[in-house]
C-alpha cells in the first residue's frame, strides 16, 4: 500500500506543480516579456515600426517591423574649374540641371565653378543639390540626368543614387 500511496503522492505533486507554472508573455522581443513566465498565455504586446538602422525613420524601441522604412539620399552637381574654359569655348554661359524631368537648379558657368580642394559636400557653395526619398525599401535608384543650355539638351545620362550618401557628380562637356 505504501508504494501506491507514494506513486499517487508523486503524481499529485507533479500535477500541482505543473498547474502552478506562471503564465505570461514568453517572447523576449515583446515589450511585456516576463522572464519568470513558464507558459505563454498569448498576451505578448509589440511595438511596430521601422527596425532598419540606416532608415530615416528608424525606431530603436520597436520590437516588430511593419515595413514602413523610408530612406533618403542626395546628389551634389558641380562644375570643376578646369571645365569652365570648355564651356566658354562653346559660349555656354549656364547649365540647367534636370533630374527625372524636374528642374533642380542652374549653375552659372563663369561664377559658379566649385573652387575648393576635394569633392563638394551637399549644399556647398556653387553647387546644385538634389535630395531623394526612397519609400520602397530600396537602397538605390536610377534617375535620368539632363543638362541643358538655352533649352538645348547638352547630354542625358542614367545616374544611380544611393541612400544616406551625398554623391558628388561633376558636369563636363
Amino acid at each position: 500500500m505504501s508504494r501506491l500511496f507514494l506513486l499517487t503522492a508523486f503524481a499529485s505533486l507533479f500535477l500541482i506543480l505543473n498547474a502552478c507554472q506562471k503564465k505570461g508573455c514568453t517572447d523576449p522581443v515583446a515589450k511585456n516579456y516576463d522572464d519568470q513566465a513558464k507558459e505563454d498565455d498569448q498576451s505578448c504586446e509589440y511595438i511596430y515600426g521601422c527596425q532598419m538602422a540606416a532608415a530615416d525613420n528608424y525606431c530603436a524601441e520597436c520590437t516588430r517591423s511593419d515595413n514602413s522604412c523610408t530612406y533618403s539620399g542626395s546628389v551634389v552637381f558641380y562644375l570643376r574649374e578646369q571645365d569652365v574654359s570648355t564651356f566658354n569655348f562653346y559660349n555656354i554661359m549656364d547649365l540647367t540641371v534636370y533630374l527625372d524631368g524636374e528642374k533642380r537648379g542652374v549653375i552659372d558657368v563663369l561664377g559658379r565653378a566649385y573652387r575648393s580642394n576635394g569633392l563638394p559636400s551637399c549644399y556647398s557653395d556653387n553647387t546644385v543639390t538634389a535630395d531623394f526619398k526612397y519609400d520602397n525599401g530600396e537602397f538605390k535608384e536610377k534617375h535620368t540626368l539632363e543638362v541643358k543650355y538655352d533649352n538645348r539638351v547638352l547630354y542625358t545620362i542614367q545616374l544611380e543614387t544611393r541612400t544616406d550618401k551625398c554623391l558628388p557628380f561633376y558636369l563636363s562637356y
